[in-house]
C-alpha cells in the first residue's frame, strides 16, 4: 500500500493562501431569489440545497436546483418533516446527464432523527423549459431502515451519487454493534426502486477491524469523477487516513494521514479530517489539471464548526508520494465541500480566513473558482454534481 502520511502540527491552519490569488469582497448578505431561472437555454444547473420552508402547519424543508454563474434556482421538492422534528443536514446527493431526453437529475436524502438512519429517498426529474418536472411515482423511497433487525438502529449516515445517477455509495453501521463493524456499501439504484432495500443487503467496499479500546469510524465516502474510485475518510482514535479503493482493481490507495497524539489547539479541540470532495479541476492559477480532492480539516467540537478547505492533487498524490506531490494547498475557509462540472468549488460559506475559529458563519452557499470568493445564496447543504 502506497502512504502519504501527514503529521499535523500547530501551523497547518496558519499556511498563508498563494499570495498570487486574490479575492473579491462576497456580498454581506446575498437575499434568497425564488424560482428565478427564466428558460431552459439559459438555465445550466450546478448544484442542489435546501431551504426551511416551514410554515405554521407544515413543518417541512424544500430543496432547490440552482445555477451558480449567474445565479438563479427553482424549486424542486418540498420534504415535509412531521415525523422526525427538525433537522441539521439531509446528506443531499445529486448527480445529473444529458441523454435523449435531454437534462436528467436525481436527487438522494436520508431521513433521520438525532443521528439514527430512518429512510433514504430519492427524487428524480427532467428539466422542460426551464422547470423540474418529476419523473412518475417520484419521490421514492430506496432504503428502508425498518429491514434492520429488530432492537438494532442505523448510526448517521454519509452518502454520494455516482456521477451517471445509477449508483450510491454509503456508510453503514448497526448499533448494537452485535460483531459488526463501520462498513461502506454500494449499491445500485435501479435494484431499490420497485422495493426498498435493506441497509445491509448492499456489497461492502471497505471494513473496519472492530476495536472496542479505541474510537472508530467511516465518513464522506464520495464517488471519484471517473466512476470506479471511492474516496472516503477512516477514524481509529486520533487518527485519520484519506483513503481511495479502486472498485475494477480492488486497489486500496492511502492519500493522507493525519495524527493529533494528543495536540490540541487551544481548548478547541483536536484538529480533524473532516469531509472530501473529488472533481475534475481545470484553469486554476497555478494547478494541474486532472482529478482533485477538496479536503475539509477542522476542528472536532461540531461537525458544522469552522474548518479550511484543502485542495489535493490526486494524480500528483499516487504519482509522487514521497514528496511535495502530496502537499495540501489551503484555499478558503468554508465546510460540506463539492465539485461543479466546470471545476469550481461549492461549500458553505466561512470567509476567505477564519477570524474566530469558535463562531464561523453556516447559513450562505458560496462559489470559489481559484481566485474569487462569491456569496450566491442563503441555503444549507449545497451539492454540486460534478463530485
Amino acid at each position: 500500500m502506497n502512504v502519504f502520511k501527514l503529521i499535523l502540527v500547530f501551523g497547518l491552519l496558519s499556511v498563508a493562501a498563494t499570495s498570487s490569488v486574490m479575492a473579491k469582497k462576497p456580498p454581506r448578505d446575498p437575499p434568497p431569489v425564488g424560482d428565478s431561472c427564466a428558460s431552459a437555454e439559459s438555465f445550466a444547473p450546478d448544484f442542489v440545497f435546501w431551504r426551511d420552508s416551514t410554515s405554521r402547519r407544515v413543518p417541512q424543508v424544500t430543496v432547490f436546483l440552482a445555477d451558480a454563474e449567474p445565479y438563479c434556482e427553482i424549486k424542486l421538492v418540498d420534504i415535509p418533516l412531521a415525523d422526525t422534528g427538525p433537522i441539521n443536514d439531509l446528506k443531499l446527493a445529486f448527480s445529473s446527464i444529458h441523454d435523449a431526453g435531454g437534462f436528467f437529475g436525481r436527487v438522494v436524502w436520508a431521513r433521520q432523527t438525532q443521528g439514527w438512519v430512518l429512510h433514504v429517498w430519492k427524487y428524480d426529474f427532467r428539466l422542460v423549459d426551464g422547470a423540474a418536472q418529476a419523473e412518475p411515482g417520484e419521490p421514492r423511497m430506496i432504503l428502508d431502515f425498518t429491514t434492520v433487525a429488530e432492537g438494532q438502529r442505523i448510526r448517521q449516515l454519509d452518502q454520494d451519487l455516482s456521477a451517471d445517477t445509477q449508483r450510491l455509495v454509503y456508510t453503514y453501521m448497526p448499533y448494537p454493534i452485535d460483531g459488526l463493524a463501520w462498513n461502506i456499501r454500494e449499491i445500485a439504484i435501479a435494484d431499490c426502486t420497485a422495493a426498498p432495500c435493506a441497509y445491509d443487503s448492499a456489497a461492502s467496499i471497505y471494513q473496519l477491524e472492530d476495536d472496542p479500546e479505541l474510537a472508530e469510524d467511516l465518513s464522506s465516502p464520495v464517488w471519484g469523477p471517473l466512476g470506479e474510485r471511492v474516496y472516503f475518510i477512516e477514524r481509529y482514535g486520533d487518527s485519520y487516513r484519506l483513503l481511495a479503493r479502486d472498485l475494477a482493481s480492488d486497489e486500496l490507495f492511502t492519500l493522507l494521514a493525519i495524527e493529533n497524539e494528543g495536540l490540541t489547539y487551544g481548548d478547541d479541540g483536536y484538529f480533524t479530517l473532516r469531509q472530501v470532495a473529488s472533481g475534475i479541476l481545470s484553469d486554476w492559477p497555478g494547478k494541474a489539471d486532472g482529478e482533485h480532492l477538496a479536503v475539509e480539516i477542522g476542528w472536532d467540537t461540531l461537525r458544522w464548526g469552522c474548518a479550511y478547505l484543502y485542495d489535493l492533487d490526486v494524480e500528483a498524490c499516487l504519482g509522487d508520494l514521497a514528496g511535495a506531490g502530496c502537499g495540501l494547498t489551503r484555499e478558503v475557509g468554508g465546510i460540506g465541500p463539492s465539485w461543479t462540472r466546470e471545476g469550481k468549488l461549492v461549500h458553505t460559506y466561512q470567509g476567505l480566513t477564519l477570524k474566530n475559529p469558535n463562531n464561523c458563519a453556516r447559513g450562505d452557499i458560496a462559489l470559489w473558482d481559484g481566485v474569487n470568493l462569491e456569496k450566491l445564496a442563503r441555503g444549507w447543504e449545497p451539492k454540486a454534481d460534478g463530485g
